[in-house]
């Protein structure tokens, strides 16, 4: 149950049965078995036994429909349910462990009053996301304090190593490379942590806000567009704080180079405002991330087939960051305000020639309008002809993006019997992946975009 998505359907339902379960056992059971023992073997009257056992199932019924009304059971099953998803029992610095429960109590809060608003009110399928939502807000919160904690662990296990004394018999050149890679991976790793409790912080905060506002909705009218624009305002900082984790685990297991490329696409599409863009670039680092656990269990199985595909894997991630860096080049030229501004122009230049074709005095003015006309028809031209590689390059990403997702499924999936042929189908794919859009590139070049 704790990997599964918390939505106000799967509450209830586990609310339900929680409350079934502890009205069917306990006193309850006791009083039935014995009354059931007493007249199949002390009576024998087995018809009563029957009429007895439908008698304590409907007093079940009634009991536990009666506890589900009751607001003090409802919050102490609510409480149990969450804290069974997110015990923080593995937790071991004190601050981050604060942060963490003053979140999850945040989440809690939440959603019990969410729930007593459900209850109150007319149900509102608004107010119901929230639950998802701030679920997955929590999931990243635990999930980023424990990658603080496994980094800080490996700083402390690095710091603590001695490799001076190892090195003492190798070469002074070579020795001082080592030491100095060293501690690049240390800074490196120094950074990742105090972003990841950057990001810890920060969703804390973001959940102890959200509880605020859901807490006002009580004093405010049941406001179909106050819930809206909430669900939406919670969705959009939700996916920012994912798109954010996802990224930081992907800029792991890649070059500072690439790292570079992904922060100047994030930056380029949203600064000329593509949403598609944005969301083409997100998916694929998402898919990327996601792989990177499952690579790092399977090659504990040492596959020599893992090799090619770990390869292949990255080799995807680059070409599919390569296609969306001609793709920002292309949206640039091709602005869809640019195209817009063209088209109008044509538009009024169509207006003002019409009535000039008819006087011969105005046959130069009509010429110089045809002229600025047929030129701008030439640009609107050549811009659609650009936003059909536009489209093509997303299809392309897409595609990419696709062939991660297909690897990540068929790595999840692996089996002893036929892993290696697994490995090679997914290797297979991802290489077609990679010659198709490598295709698409050169010919990008030799157009001259």
């Amino acid at each position: 149950m704790s990997d599964t998505e918390l939505t106000y359907t799967t509450l209830r339902n586990e609310l339900a049965r929680r409350v079934f379960q502890y009205t069917f056992s306990g006193p309850l059971l006791l009083v039935w078995s014995l009354g059931l023992l007493a007249f199949i073997a002390v009576f024998e009257r087995p018809l009563f036994a029957l009429v007895w056992s439908g008698a304590m199932a409907a007093l079940g019924f009634l009991m536990a429909a009666d506890y589900l009304r009751k607001p003090k059971v409802r919050e102490r099953v609510i409480r149990s349910i969450v804290q069974k998803r997110f015990p923080n029992q593995e937790l071991t610095d004190d601050l981050v462990k604060s942060v963490v429960d003053k979140g999850i109590n945040a989440f809690t809060e939440i959603t019990l009053k969410i729930y007593q608003c459900e209850k109150q009110k007319d149900p509102d399928a608004q107010l119901r996301r929230l639950i998802p939502l701030t679920h997955r807000m929590a999931t990243l919160l635990r999930d980023s304090a424990r990658e603080a904690e496994e980094l800080e662990r490996g700083l402390k296990l690095a710091k603590g190593s001695a490799p001076e004394g190892r090195l003492l018999q190798t070469d002074k050149r070579e020795a001082g490379g080592i030491l100095s890679r060293r501690q690049e991976r240390i800074e490196e790793t120094h950074r990742e942590v105090d972003q990841a409790r950057a990001s810890v912080n920060d969703i804390g905060q973001h959940l102890e806000i959200l509880m605020l506002r859901v807490f006002q909705i009580e004093q405010l009218p049941g406001d179909p567009t106050h819930y809206f624009e909430l669900a939406r305002e919670t969705e959009e900082v939700t996916a920012r704080l994912t798109h954010q984790a996802e990224s930081r685990r992907a800029d792991r297991y890649v070059s500072a180079e690439v790292q570079q490329t992904r922060e100047a696409l994030e930056a380029g599409f949203s600064q000329i405002n593509s949403s598609d863009g944005l969301s083409a670039l997100h998916r694929l680092v998402y898919e990327y991330a996601q792989l990177q656990p499952l690579l790092n269990h399977q090659r504990a199985a040492d596959s020599i087939g893992l090799v090619h595909i770990s390869a292949s894997v990255e080799e995807t991630y680059r070409v599919g960051l390569g296609l969306l860096h001609d793709l920002l080049d292309l949206m640039r030229t091709a602005h869809p305000s640019e195209r817009r501004r063209l088209e109008d122009e044509i538009i009024e230049l169509e207006k003002n020639i019409a009535p000039l074709r008819s006087d011969k005095s105005q046959k130069g003015d009509v010429k110089l309008m045809e002229a600025n006309m047929n030129f701008r028809l030439e640009r609107l031209e050549l811009m659609q002809k650009q936003q059909l590689r536009i489209e093509e390059l997303l299809h392309l990403s897409g595609r990419c993006e696709a062939s991660l997702h297909r690897t990540r499924m068929e790595l999840a999936a692996l089996k002893a019997a036929d892993s290696e042929m697994s490995v090679n189908d997914a290797t297979e794919h991802l290489q077609k992946t990679i010659d198709q859009a490598k295709e698409i590139q050169q010919e990008l070049k030799k157009l001259g975009f």
